[in-house]
């Protein structure tokens, strides 16, 4: 079966790991605890070739879960969209990475907190607030995190600056890659002439600044084969053409995928989850609210964008709580999705009814 037809099918396989390496973590029960008092429904969208259950409990975390992040990027992606469209006639989009060096034996919980406390340095004070306003309309910041062999973890920030027209790039780029070197060693971390990289972009760049780890499949397997070649362990293995870094879902995947290493895998994704509890993906310059000024009326929680009403999904199926439970033990929640996303509703139900006999001669041999 191709990628596409098993997109959702591999989001909750995914899924079911993560409800085993982030044991304290809502997760557990996504998308498979139901409502009170009412009925669990299937929605699709045959023009995007998605589907969804509601009336489900769901756990709403961009980091933890792939269903969710799912549902939570492509609602950001749609929003980053929609201000570079309104702002693109005044500004010049520029994307800048802010990074900082790392160990294999730094945590993730140092490594994040000294990246956090740098960015918070750099954009404090009159110096920033001066080159705020002569150079920026403003930003969003998408926080980003990998793993590889040699160095470790490696959080990271996309930036995306609006910047005024009249500006000159090499002179303000030169600045915030001086003050953020610097904001780097006062934050008590290391940096170098790497630590920041700057790109001209477009409106691609949403895709790019709201990815959440599991972007258009790569070969994982093919990306590990790689992974004796330090040379070669750049830059996030999730970019198309570059190879070393791992996200914590392609983690996540090698933990599901068992093995010799699955301890490792399991141990990794453990801390991953601990750290990332709280953290904020996606984060907008305040002054002026250029998501307002764009049109986009109130900024969602992660939590409430996963219980929207999306445009253009319609009611397939209400199912019934005695086959809802018949579905989670025969593990059928995404392969029910991915036929619904081809709005083939025969055989939709047809997988329904399987489920629900194959259940039904499980109670009846176990009662035996």
């Amino acid at each position: 079966m191709s990628d596409e037809k098993r997109f959702h099918a591999r989001l909750f396989w995914l899924q079911s790991g993560a409800r085993e390496v982030f044991e304290t973590h809502r997760v557990r029960v996504c998308c498979r605890v139901t409502v009170p008092l009412r009925k669990v429904e299937i929605w699709g969208n045959v023009e995007d070739k998605r589907a969804k259950y509601r009336n489900v409990i769901r756990c709403g975390s961009v980091w933890h879960c792939p269903v969710c992040a799912n549902n939570i990027t492509a609602h950001r992606r749609s929003e980053i969209e929609q201000v570079i469209s309104v702002f693109r006639e005044v500004t010049l989009p520029v994307m800048v990475s802010f990074t900082l060096r790392h160990k294999r034996e730094d945590s993730l919980m140092f490594t994040l907190d000294t990246l956090t406390k740098s960015w918070r340095t750099m954009t404090s004070g009159k110096a920033w607030t001066k080159l705020s306003s002569d150079c920026l309309r403003g930003y969003v910041k998408s926080l980003e995190v990998t793993f590889g062999i040699s160095n470790g973890w490696h959080p990271h920030y996309h930036v995306l600056f609006f910047v005024n027209p009249e500006v000159c790039l090499t002179k303000m780029y030169a600045q915030i890659k001086d003050r953020w070197m610097q904001s780097v060693v006062v934050s008590g971390g290391s940096s170098n002439e790497h630590a920041t990289r700057m790109t001209t972009t477009d409106a691609s760049v949403a895709g790019y600044i709201a990815k959440w780890g599991h972007e258009p499949r790569q070969d994982v397997l093919a990306r590990l084969s790689h992974w004796g070649h330090a040379a070669e362990m750049v830059r996030g293995g999730i970019k198309r053409g570059k190879r070393g870094h791992l996200t914590p879902f392609d983690m996540l995947e090698l933990y599901v995928m068992g093995g010799d290493h699955q301890p490792m895998w399991a141990a990794l994704c453990a801390e991953y989850g601990k750290t990332m509890v709280g953290q904020r993906q996606i984060a907008w310059s305040r002054s002026p609210n250029m998501r307002q000024e764009a049109g986009i009326k109130k900024e969602l929680e992660d939590s409430d964008v996963v219980e929207g009403t999306d445009a253009g999904y319609y009611l397939l199926a209400t199912i019934e709580p005695d086959d809802w439970s018949a579905i989670l033990w025969a593990g059928c929640q995404g392969v029910i999705l991915d036929v619904a996303a081809r709005g083939d509703e025969g055989m939709m139900r047809g997988i329904i009814e399987d489920c629900k006999a194959e259940h039904l001669k499980s109670i009846a041999k176990s009662c035996k």
